[in-house]
């Protein structure tokens, strides 16, 4: 980790060697200590967010070496000995395996890690990325109980208790701050790990208002074990170019591109009113920069701490493992049609995979399809929610997990579950995406993709693994929408996500962020780009609120009018071009936020069956949108 100065010796430290390890591992083997007993049907231990588990890095020579929880003597376990083909590391990082708290981190963050082992240390472990220096200025990682946090620390519970409320409310208007003041906070987010979640944000701490500065300006994350019984806080440092090279002397400033700091007058009062204005700007440009702005890149930050596994031993010795099964899912999309139209790779960054394992118990309470489909996929991968109209399977979210690089690894008490995967697709840029150059572009922000149907399995003791295939048969909505810009329709998101047979018919709300009014009207084109046929019953748009449906003499205003089961049908290949007029109380605006609600569904066609099936409609018949690309449409 990039040390920003170096700061008093912090004591007797235990080095654990990234470099050149005395002791390696397979990555198929625990680390040193087994996880503690699962509480409940699962304990989350997914895969970190590379391509695949890094190599095991254990404690170099000059200290006791760790042992795998489930070795009885000093060599190897069988299964890790004997794999003849085991999963390769990832290059790109390496990992760290200490008293039941692993994670990956990658070398341009740093190439050593040593705990602290000072004795009055009220923390189970503490991890720092150098010999010397605070956590502010090298980086460091550290583990509480969270019984002990409370009781010892001084308001340790109000800590606590807020970053509860925060994650189950998934608010962001709060951080926590242990009796400091938050003097700047930008980037924001809540991230999960293997077993947990909690929040970070790029913060600069302190009891004094000064200038935001380079110096000061800390990445933290604050978070709890899914189990409750852990908090962890990790703190590393981290530079953006547009702030102040030095803390409290702005006068000694290096950076030439900082944003200039005025001279401080002698009254209190107005200087802290200038800084806070300062600051307040500080913030929107952070808020603003993009993760590889900053140094380092704010996304190597993010997957260390969602690569975090936390689960210490009990004090007796390694937590016995009865009952509990590891089951490895990988999803392997066989099809074509996702590689052309989003170039779809397992590594790519606009594709999230999601692994879903449903206790028999809870099965039938609804199928693969209508849980994937259920889903939020505009909000971050860390962030799940279900969208507003299908809250009834809000419960099914705590059995979907992100599968990075399409691989999940979770401990599951042994018993019979119900298995899919799913992958969510969006443009590679925001450009492609339709959306303004200020959108944040998350994987998923179309909502395209595909998914599987579940996949009755047995978790027994030890290894289980099982391979989810995909094809485009498993593919998720189109038809595709359109929006005219003044000049061309530009390809803005999906309608119908999922919603796949008639059977599964509802009504679907899908924002498509700002548009562009042009002439005084909103002009959408509906394309069926795949194989398959799309029927809807209802459509119309809210704009700014304002319910704006078609008028009644537009060509097949009748058809999409209500909900009365009367479709309007569109074919693969085929498309319908929609106009709405703005009312009078829009009058004059000239771009606006739009949400598209259709009621409907899709059916892929068969191969075999001809073009026509399901309803007869003379408009869908010799009907084609022109020439269209991926991206775009022309006019």
């Amino acid at each position: 980790m990039r040390s920003k100065h170096v700061g008093a010796a912090l004591g007797t430290m235990l080095a654990l060697s990234l470099g050149t390890p005395a002791f390696r591992v397979t990555p198929t083997v625990q680390d040193g200590v087994t996880p503690s007993p699962v509480p409940s049907a699962r304990t989350t231990t997914a895969f970190p967010t590379t391509a695949a588990p890094p190599a095991a890095t254990a404690l170099s020579t000059s200290t006791p070496r760790l042992i795998p929880a489930t070795e009885p003597t000093t060599s190897l376990p069988p299964t890790a000995a004997t794999d003849p083909s085991p999963t390769p590391p990832d290059p790109r990082s390496l990992a760290v395996h200490h008293r039941g708290v692993s994670f990956a981190v990658d070398p341009v963050l740093g190439d050593e890690v040593y705990e602290r082992t000072e004795t009055d240390s009220l923390a189970y472990a503490e991890l720092s990325f150098a010999l010397e220096g605070s956590c502010r200025d090298v980086g460091c990682i550290t583990i509480h109980p969270v019984e002990s946090y409370r009781e010892t620390i001084p308001f340790g519970a109000d800590v606590i208790d807020g970053l509860q409320s925060a994650m189950e409310t998934h608010a962001d208007d709060t951080f926590p701050a242990l009796m400091a003041h938050i003097l700047l906070r930008a980037k924001t987010s809540h991230l999960r790990f293997q077993n947990g979640a909690g929040m970070r944000a790029i913060v600069m701490k302190g009891q004094d208002a000064v200038y935001a500065n380079n110096e000061s300006v800390v990445y933290e994350f604050h978070g709890l074990t899914d189990d409750g019984r852990y908090y962890v806080a990790a703190t590393f440092p981290i530079d953006a170019p547009m702030l102040l090279s030095r803390c409290c002397d702005p006068t000694g400033n290096t950076n030439l591109a900082a944003i200039p700091a005025p001279e401080l007058p002698d009254d209190d009062i107005q200087a802290g009113t200038l800084i806070r204005g300062y600051n307040q700007e500080a913030e929107r440009q952070l808020d603003a920069l993009e993760d590889c702005g900053f140094t380092p890149n704010l996304a190597l930050l993010d997957e260390l701490v969602r690569s975090l596994l936390i689960a210490p031993s009990s004090e007796s010795g390694p937590a016995p493992m009865d009952g509990i099964g590891s089951l490895q899912v990988d999803v392997d999309y066989r099809g074509t049609w996702y590689r052309e139209m989003f170039d779809y790779t397992k590594e790519g960054e606009n594709i999230a995979h999601f692994v879903l394992v449903v206790p028999e118990s809870d099965a039938d309470r609804a199928t693969a399809t209508r849980i994937f489909g259920s889903i939020d996929y505009t909000n971050t991968p860390d962030a799940l929610t279900t969208r507003p109209s299908e809250e009834e399977f809000h419960w099914a979210l705590e059995h979907v997990y992100h599968a990075p690089g399409g691989r999940f690894r979770g401990q599951f008490e042994a018993g019979t579950y119900y298995v899919a995967a799913a992958f969510a697709a969006a443009p590679l840029d925001k450009e492609a995406a339709g959306h303004p150059q200020d959108a944040i572009l998350y994987a998923g922000m179309t909502g395209g993709g595909a998914s599987s149907d579940y996949r009755r399995i047995e978790i027994g003791p030890g290894e289980n693994a099982v391979t989810v295939s995909l094809t485009d048969q498993d593919g998720w909505a189109c038809p595709w929408l359109y929006v005219h810009d003044g000049d061309s329709f530009d390809r803005r998101t999906e309608i119908l996500r999922n919603i796949r047979g008639k059977q599964n018919e509802r009504t679907e709300n899908t924002p498509i962020g700002m548009v562009e009014i042009v002439h005084g009207s909103i002009t959408l084109r509906i394309v069926e780009e795949k194989d398959e046929i799309t029927f809807i019953d209802e459509l119309y748009l809210l704009v700014e609120g304002i319910e704006l449906r078609l008028d009644a003499t537009t060509p097949m205003a009748a058809k999409v009018a209500r909900r009365d089961h009367d479709y309007l049908v569109i074919s693969s290949n085929d498309s319908r071009q929609f106009r709405f007029r703005l009312p009078d109380a829009l009058a004059g605006v000239e771009r606006a936020a739009v949400s598209v609600v259709v009621s409907g569904f899709y059916q892929p066609r068969e191969k075999s069956s001809p073009p026509v099936a399901w309803f007869a409609d003379p408009l869908w018949l010799g009907r084609h949108a022109g020439p269209y690309t991926r991206d775009r449409v022309s006019d």
